[in-house]
């Protein structure tokens, strides 16, 4: 006879064919009451919300194409149909304030909280001819197909060659990251360090190991809450290194006050989640976040886009007026187009 399922991190039931999403849909049924909690309600695009307001209120949408087709940009293509747009972003935010959604930002609750300050340090290539190289070719393959014709394997491809861009990007910028590290380091506080692939996270725990702890996805959670109590406990610990899918979720690290991402995520929810692991109740210090990004490289084409997805974000949930298209797709576009 339960009446009430409370559903904490709910964006994490965002893919309705997981079975993560199938479980908590199954343990609802028949269930009058469910309050969704979570601090990213969409981590990426729209279509994202559809599950949790569906297992909180079914009347408001109760039909999923239809709630596509009028917020999510619906198109179709010979693939099938693509949900990963936004559109009509003003009446989703007025319906879902005037029915089911309560949102609190950390400036209205919590007042003593300091703010964030952002800054991008770009960063100049030691392998410019090489990334060029790659850049180049990259651009003549991407026009020489024809979009008509193209195929999910081509599409494929072009995922591939923009990850080696990123890993190129990587490369050149590995001199310049490590003496930005340095010289922040002369100043004896603790700094968080982000990234995405793990060849960048063993290059630091090679070189900072005596000063540093790590999390992702080879660490279990035993071994996570002991890094992450080391680094808020152990003064000698000067570095937090982790993953930015791994060490997201779940953990405080207000010991720092200083974030930098040495990669970018793929969206701005993931972005935001990290910076919050020290941006909480226990932060005294207004929290620098430092976006080290290979200038002139697709890392720069990756921020803006961020940027962009973030306002889509914001119309939804804030009221404020944007536009998105899918980031990867727009990626694409632009390097298509030569840009």
């Amino acid at each position: 006879n339960l009446k009430i399922v409370i559903i904490d991190e709910a964006h994490f039931i965002k893919n309705r064919t997981k079975k993560r999403t199938k479980a908590v849909q199954a343990l609802c049924k028949n269930i009058p009451n469910i309050l969704a909690l979570t601090g990213t309600p969409i981590v990426n695009r729209p279509v994202e919300m559809f599950n949790a307001i569906n297992l909180v209120s079914p009347s408001i949408f109760p039909n999923f194409f239809r709630f596509a087709s009028r917020y999510c940009n619906a198109t179709r293509s010979r693939f099938g149909w693509d949900f990963n747009g936004s559109s009509n972003t003003e009446e989703l935010h007025e319906k879902l304030t005037s029915t089911i959604m309560l949102r609190r930002l950390k400036q209205d609750v919590l007042k003593d909280l300091p703010a964030k300050v952002r800054s991008i340090i770009l960063m100049e290539l030691t392998n410019r001819k090489e990334y060029q190289s790659a850049e180049s070719d990259f651009i003549g393959f991407l026009k020489s197909i024809d979009s008509a014709k193209a195929t999910a394997a081509e599409n494929a491809e072009q995922l591939v060659k923009i990850e080696g861009l990123k890993q190129l990007s990587l490369k050149g910028k590995t001199e310049a990251i490590m003496d930005w590290i340095d010289n922040f380091l002369e100043s004896e506080e603790k700094l968080i360090l982000f990234c995405t692939h793990t060849s960048a996270i063993e290059m630091l725990m090679k070189k900072y190991n005596s000063i540093a702890v790590k999390i992702d996805g080879s660490v279990s959670m035993e071994n996570r809450q002991k890094a992450v109590d080391e680094f808020q406990n152990n003064s000698e610990i000067k570095l937090f290194i982790g993953n930015i899918k791994a060490a997201v979720v779940g953990i405080t690290l207000t010991a720092s006050s200083n974030v930098a991402f040495l990669e970018l995520g793929w969206t701005p929810g993931e972005m935001q989640q990290a910076e919050d692991r020290c941006h909480r109740i226990g932060q005294s210090e207004s929290v620098n976040i430092y976006c080290l990004i290979a200038e002139n490289t697709i890392e720069e084409k990756i921020a803006n886009l961020l940027d962009k997805k973030q306002r889509v974000l914001d119309a939804v949930l804030d009221g404020k007026d944007s536009d998105e298209e899918s980031l990867i797709s727009e990626l694409i576009n632009k390097y298509r187009e030569g840009k």
